[in-house]
């Protein structure tokens, strides 16, 4: 993914860090962080969200801005319990899942014709939103606006996902 944003971002003076996202250093101030695609939903420990936030808050500018999107808990217990089989032009897509309190892990199966199967492994975990405006709290941060909204028409309900707007101060 980085690789495709420095080829995107040709030309233009932009630094890309790669680096875990609970100890990264940006090396400057910044103006805004984003975090999306429910990758926060991969810190299994309540306590690496705060120390994620604390890294975020420790780079940014005083009302830098931090956008980040969960899957709720509504979203685990809807798409993360059922298991599910796909069927692709050229693959078969298996998931089932094993759950552990709030943590479910994802076992993936991928068979395509031709190729030995290809075996994955995917753990999430859901968090309370009381976690989750505890370790803003702690990371001095400030909400400014949650939005809970739902990105698959084929699913009722609209608390899947949950987009937070935070400020620094």
């Amino acid at each position: 993914m980085l690789r495709q944003a420095q080829i995107r971002a040709a030309g233009r003076s932009i630094t890309f860090v790669q680096a875990d996202m609970r100890t990264f250093d940006a090396h400057k101030p910044v103006d805004a962080v984003t975090c999306l695609y429910a990758s926060l939903n991969h810190l299994l420990d309540p306590g690496d969200l705060t120390r994620t936030f604390t890294r975020v808050a420790a780079h940014l500018r005083p009302g830098g801005v931090f956008i980040f999107d969960l899957n709720s808990e509504r979203a685990f217990q809807t798409l993360w319990r059922t298991p599910v089989t796909e069927q692709g032009p050229t693959f078969t897509l298996h998931r089932r899942f094993e759950i552990d309190g709030p943590q479910t892990t994802m076992r993936l199966r991928i068979e395509r014709p031709n190729n030995p199967p290809a075996n994955d492994t995917l753990t999430a975990r859901s968090f309370h939103e009381s976690q989750i405006r505890t370790a803003l709290d702690d990371a001095g941060l400030t909400l400014r606006d949650l939005t809970h909204f739902n990105p698959f028409p084929t699913i009722t309900g609209s608390n899947l996902k949950q987009l937070w707007t935070v400020t620094l101060g």
